[in-house]
């Protein structure tokens, strides 16, 4: 939605959601019991800068900087910058879950740089925050799902090739234990 055309659609979507409103009959509204999209996160756990918890850890930030800054109400992040970085170190977690979700910063830039996401010494996925549509907000990628609660050794590698500056930022992370 960062262009005239998102902008025009967003604009057309509030407009019927108000005029679906306005034309509707004034019945109270019951929240359904069950869930449209089922219930596999519901119990997800979230990490951040300044918070912690029992089924996922923190154990090494690697090459990336933790900086207090707060933003997208986040209290502070921890950034890759592959100019000021002295190595492309993972950072590494411990958890115990059934999934795992990467919370970080995307934006339509060629700065916005990859890392590479391993579980139990396996790469289970590459995320890339230059996205088409990104707007420098954050996005949440599941970044691994099992059928059952495992044990995860979790390193986030940056990918750096040398042969630009580019920058990856997270703001958080979460395990669900569904």
């Amino acid at each position: 939605h960062p262009s005239a055309d998102g902008h025009r659609l967003i604009s057309e979507f509030i407009e019927y959601m108000y005029s679906t409103a306005e034309n509707t009959d004034a019945e109270p509204y019951e929240i359904p019991e069950d869930s449209l999209y089922g219930a596999n996160y519901v119990n997800a756990t979230m990490v951040t800068l300044t918070t912690s918890s029992d089924e996922l850890t923190l154990t090494d930030i690697g090459a990336f900087t933790e900086t207090t800054a707060t933003g997208l109400g986040f209290p502070g992040y921890w950034i890759y910058n592959s100019s000021a970085a002295d190595s492309n170190e993972p950072m590494k977690l411990n958890a115990r879950g059934s999934a795992f979700f990467l919370i970080y910063k995307t934006n339509n830039n060629e700065t916005m740089g990859s890392v590479d996401v391993y579980i139990n010494g396996e790469q289970v996925k590459t995320i890339d925050s230059n996205e088409e549509f990104g707007w420098g907000g954050a996005a949440a990628m599941v970044a691994a799902e099992y059928d059952e609660v495992i044990d995860m050794e979790i390193e986030i590698r940056p990918v750096n090739d040398g042969t630009a500056e580019t920058t990856f930022t997270i703001f958080g992370f979460a395990v669900s234990q569904n």
